[in-house]
C-alpha cells in the first residue's frame, strides 16, 4: 500500500526531492529611475506660481503622507496615489525616483482681522496653508490693550571718582571719547 503526503505543493507518493515555486511580483513602490510630472488640481496647497522653486516641489514614492498634507484631497493627489500602487504586471517593476507635483487651480488662505482699540484694523491673521480647510479655523479677540512702549526714564550716573574718561573704538575706527564728571545727571532714555 502506497502511503501519500498532500501538501500545498502537491501531492507526495514517494520519498524523494521535490521543488516548490512561487512567483513574487516586485513592489513599485521601490525607487528605480525616471521623474515624474503631475498636473492637476487639489483642495489645498499653493498653486505652481507660488512656489519658491517648482523643482523643489518633489516627493518620493514613499512620501504620500507628506502630499495629503500639503494638498489634501484631490485629482492630484488621487495620481500620485496611484501612481504609487503596487502593480500586478510583473513587467513594471520598481517606481519613479521623484514625483514633481504641480496644481494648477487657485486657492486663498483664510484670513481674520483683528480689531484696533479705537477702531480700525490691527492686525490680520493668515491660515498657513491654501484651500477650504482654513474655512474651520476660529479665533477671538478677548480683550483689547494698548501696547505699552518701554523706556528707561530719567537716570543718574554717579562714578566712583572725581572724573571718568572713557574711549569707545568701533569696527577699527579711530577712538571716540569724552571725560564725564561726577554727580552729572544723564539723559532721558526714552
Amino acid at each position: 500500500m502506497a502511503k501519500s503526503l498532500v501538501t500545498d505543493a502537491g501531492t507526495l507518493y514517494r520519498p524523494g526531492a521535490y521543488s516548490q515555486y512561487k512567483v513574487a511580483s516586485s513592489p513599485s513602490g521601490l525607487a528605480t529611475t525616471g521623474v515624474l510630472m503631475l498636473v492637476g488640481e487639489a483642495d489645498a496647497g499653493p498653486v505652481y506660481s507660488l512656489e519658491s522653486d517648482l523643482e523643489a516641489n518633489a516627493f518620493g514614492p514613499d512620501q504620500l503622507a507628506d502630499v495629503e498634507a500639503k494638498y489634501g484631497a484631490g485629482p492630484l493627489v488621487d495620481a500620485f496615489r496611484a501612481a504609487t500602487s503596487p502593480a500586478d504586471d510583473p513587467d513594471i517593476t520598481g517606481s519613479f525616483s521623484s514625483a514633481i507635483l504641480v496644481k494648477t487651480n487657485t486657492s486663498a488662505k483664510a484670513s481674520g482681522v483683528l480689531p484696533a482699540i479705537g477702531g480700525g484694523t490691527y492686525a490680520t491673521l493668515l491660515d498657513k496653508s491654501y484651500g477650504k480647510g482654513g474655512n474651520g479655523i476660529a479665533f477671538r479677540s478677548l480683550s483689547a490693550t494698548a501696547e505699552a512702549v518701554p523706556t528707561t526714564g530719567a537716570f543718574t550716573y554717579i562714578p566712583a571718582v572725581d572724573i571718568v574718561t572713557y574711549r569707545i573704538r568701533s569696527n577699527g575706527t579711530a577712538e571716540v571719547g569724552t571725560t564725564i564728571p561726577a554727580n552729572t545727571t544723564g539723559q532721558d532714555g526714552g
